[in-house]
């Protein structure tokens, strides 16, 4: 895994699995949208594990990091994970494993099922996801307008 923060607020957090292709910081909503498109790729299959042990490690680091431990009073913290499908049973035990991880450092982990075509079965693994990342359970939104309201 590396990271490389001089990258004019891009990050490279990758390995085989997933990327990091933007830092958290002032401004990583604008360089989001530069990279959506040329640099995002969706390739198929739902591992969430893969995305937690990243935001894992990202918040973990040393200097990249975007928690300011003296901010720990006011600041939040969050991940996202947003899926369209279900994911087998061996990506289920370590994506909880990873939001009980964050949970604990303080890390709040959201699902959201996005799409209409999600089963009752894979919306139960989104919900115990959110459940053990310390939310409420899954968000469900069955297209863009959906997600915005939620």
């Amino acid at each position: 895994m590396s990271g490389d923060s001089s990258r004019n607020g891009e990050s490279e957090y990758c390995d085989n699995d997933a990327c990091l292709l933007v830092k958290i910081d002032e401004f990583g909503a604008g360089n989001i949208v530069g990279n959506i498109g040329t640099r995002l790729r969706a390739q198929g299959g739902t591992a969430p594990w893969v995305g937690l042990r990243l935001a894992e490690e990202y918040f973990n680091h040393p200097t990249d990091s975007p928690i300011d431990p003296t901010l720990a009073d006011c600041q939040s913290t969050y991940v996202i994970v947003i899926g369209d499908g279900v994911w087998n049973n061996s990506h289920h035990a370590p994506a909880l494993i990873r939001a009980q991880n964050l949970f604990a450092a303080g890390i709040k982990v959201y699902t959201v099922a996005y799409g209409d075509g999600i089963s009752p079965g894979a919306l139960d693994r989104f919900d115990e996801l959110a459940k053990a990342g310390g939310t409420d359970g899954v968000i469900v939104a069955s297209d863009g307008n959906a997600l915005k309201i939620e």
